[in-house]
């Protein structure tokens, strides 16, 4: 099988320039714990995920375990609000593996395995996004492979 056989079309896109708040409020709205982060001819930039949003509004200062544990309510609320016109390319991560339709799914398993990557966008020839492949889908590649239905 190859990417070509399980990939979805279906993607959540978002553009650089998107705030953070406009990102939460997508995710929100769509169900969805990740943006596919591109410009506007739709080339592959980034993903933005959940985590990457509570990274983006955790200060500097929070990081350390112990500081963070002494914060309060107000705290959480104050650095939410400060962060909300943060712009998705700011704090987007931009070293997910990107595959093309032609790839085994054996490559594609190794890459979420390896690089604890939950999806990979299936991109084109000029790297525009045209997919992706979630975990989900290679959990259903396994199950259509073994005849568990």
């Amino acid at each position: 099988m190859r990417v070509k056989d399980i990939y979805t079309t279906d993607v959540d896109l978002i553009s650089p320039q998107a705030t953070l708040k406009e990102a939460v409020a997508f995710m929100i709205k769509e169900k969805t714990n990740n943006l596919v982060v591109v410009d506007e001819e739709k080339v592959f930039l980034g993903i933005v995920t959940a985590k990457d949003i509570i990274r983006a509004i955790l200060p500097d200062f929070l990081e350390d375990k112990k500081i963070a544990a002494l914060a309060g309510e107000s705290t959480f609320d104050k650095v939410v609000k400060a962060a909300s016109d943060v712009l998705v390319g700011d704090f987007m991560n931009t070293t997910i593996s990107q595959v093309r339709l032609d790839v085994p799914l054996t490559n594609v398993a190794a890459t979420v395995l390896y690089k604890n990557e939950a999806r990979l966008p299936v991109v084109d020839l000029n790297k525009k996004v045209i997919g992706i492949v979630t975990r989900t889908q290679i959990k259903q590649a396994i199950a259509i492979v073994l005849g568990v239905e």
